[in-house]
């Protein structure tokens, strides 16, 4: 799907995608869904798709490869929302890296993240600082809310890097 330019929504199923930048330069992909049981150990999967505005994920999430969000040149990100219904099982490094904005220098490539599942979300294991998407969040809330106060249940035994970062 390299470089197509009539393509504005994705939704991923049960679907394993192996392969590096498979959908890299769609320019008009407005959306992203990725349900249930999808699985991505290629990299750079979205990278260089500068219209992408918001990103579902539902489910479990067997896995988000390196650089799967990507934005490495002078363009800067136009996501708006990354909500999360459910698990990231594991992920790569960089999955929403972006090389101009970050929320040190006070641009936030994502604008807002809303977790439906916050149980799902203390389940997930995104890769390093880079890979969370609280990293780069400006606002963060929960079914709705603006996250105020939080807390950790038992049975949760890792947090990992960056998971409430910038709250």
């Amino acid at each position: 799907f390299f470089n197509l330019s009539n393509i504005e929504e994705v939704r991923l199923g049960k679907v394993n995608i192996t392969g590096d930048d498979a959908f890299w330069a769609c320019e008009k992909i407005k959306k992203v869904i990725i349900e249930d049981g999808c699985n991505i150990t290629g990299n750079g999967t979205f990278s260089g798709c500068y219209a992408l505005e918001t990103i579902v994920m539902n489910g479990q999430i067997e896995n988000l490869g390196s650089e799967t969000f990507r934005i490495a040149t002078e363009k800067e990100s136009n996501i708006n929302c990354i909500i999360l219904n459910g698990t990231v099982r594991q992920s790569g490094e960089n999955v929403f890296f972006n090389q101009i904005s970050n929320s040190r220098n006070g641009h936030y490539p994502i604008w807002r993240l809303e977790i439906k599942d916050m149980d799902g979300y203390l389940k997930s294991s995104f890769k390093g600082v880079t890979s969370s998407p609280m990293n780069y969040a400006r606002e963060v809330d929960y079914n709705g809310e603006l996250i105020t106060s939080i807390s950790i249940p038992e049975g949760i035994s890792n947090v990992f890097d960056a998971m409430f970062r910038n709250c």
